[in-house]
């Protein structure tokens, strides 16, 4: 995370990729998956 942040705040505050990965981190860490519920960390876009 420090280094996402590095890379919004010194290099490219507009960088959408750095910001997604960030975003994940935090979720991630708000949200820790149980053993059960981790199958190989892929996210899939769908459909709202």
């Amino acid at each position: 995370m420090t280094a996402f942040g590095t890379i919004l705040e010194e290099i490219d505050r507009h960088d959408k990729a750095t910001f997604m990965y960030l975003n994940r981190c935090q979720y991630w860490l708000s949200h820790p998956p149980s053993d059960v519920d981790w199958a190989d960390g892929v996210w899939t876009l769908t459909e709202k």
